[in-house]
């Protein structure tokens, strides 16, 4: 894959690298801001170790969170948020373009979040920002 989406995007293979994690999100920001777009990270409560199925499913979220913004939120501020919670860890995406969600695609790297999500008992929302742009949010419970 030659694009900046497909980077973003890119899945590791044999003798590549292990799995990504939370501690990865950076490394993601960094190619994402490299292809144009304003990409902010917060990170709320204190971060823990979490269960390593956990923290691949929330990356994968905010990884289709930021190809999505490319690929359809125009020049637009992404943020990042990651949210540690004595309960689990909430992810979130967030952009202020001017996307409608009506883009080429078929909504199936969403759909696949979802399921993904529904695997461990959390929940998952994407869609409109009232307040403008798109919003990819998704909680994951761990035991504490």
């Amino acid at each position: 894959m030659g694009t900046l989406v497909g980077l973003i995007r890119d899945e590791p293979g044999p003798g590549r690298d292990p799995q990504p994690t939370l501690g990865d999100i950076e490394r993601l920001v960094a190619t994402t801001r490299s292809a144009g777009l304003a990409v902010h990270v917060q990170t709320e409560g204190k971060e823990r170790d979490l269960p390593a199925s956990v923290e691949l499913n929330a990356y994968r979220v905010v990884q289709e969170g930021l190809t999505n913004a490319l690929k359809h939120a125009g020049r637009a501020d992404v943020r990042v948020v990651l949210r540690y919670r004595a309960d689990g860890i909430e992810v979130e995406v967030s952009d202020d373009g001017a996307g409608t969600g009506q883009g080429p695609g078929g909504r199936r790297g969403l759909i696949g979040l979802g399921e993904r999500v529904a695997v461990f008992g959390g929940r998952f929302e994407a869609g409109r920002d009232p307040r403008g742009g798109w919003k990819v949010r998704a909680s994951f419970p761990t035991e504490s």
